[in-house]
């Protein structure tokens, strides 16, 4: 939760790294899925579990994606906007939304690391989708 998430075209990953850098955040590491950057600046709060006065962590995305016992599934065709804009992009629709969730929490669940908030999300979602979004799941 004390993080922010960006997604961006495979090919404008180098200039992304490059504004992250130039706004002062640093590589912490690279996963499968993401690359994450730390503030240069700022120490995590001591105690356990998170903690407002932490900084916010960027991990950067160039792929939807999650690794699921039988196969990784990659969702960023569903998930990318169709014609994408500078700046904040809205997902294409609630049914997009609710396949990030749910991709989101089955790759939790294989980790054992689901959240309520998780489950939270996909409840408070599922009552704002019409036909059409659930469809956008089956598609």
């Amino acid at each position: 939760m004390a993080d922010i998430d960006l997604l961006v075209r495979e090919n404008d990953a180098a200039s992304t790294i490059k504004l992250l850098q130039d706004l002062g955040y640093v590589e912490s590491f690279v996963a499968w899925k993401h690359r994450v950057f730390k503030p240069v600046t700022g120490r995590p709060a001591t105690g356990l579990g998170e903690h407002r006065d932490t900084p916010v962590n960027i991990e950067l995305h160039a792929r939807i994606q999650e690794r699921l016992p039988v196969s990784a599934v990659d969702i960023t065709g569903r998930i990318y906007p169709r014609k994408p804009v500078p700046g904040l992009n809205p997902y294409p629709s609630n049914g997009a939304v609710m396949n990030h969730l749910l991709l989101h929490a089955a790759g939790n669940i294989c980790g054992r690391s689901l959240r309520l908030l998780h489950l939270n999300d996909i409840a408070l979602l599922a009552t704002r989708m019409s036909g059409r979004d659930w469809n956008v799941l089956w598609d």
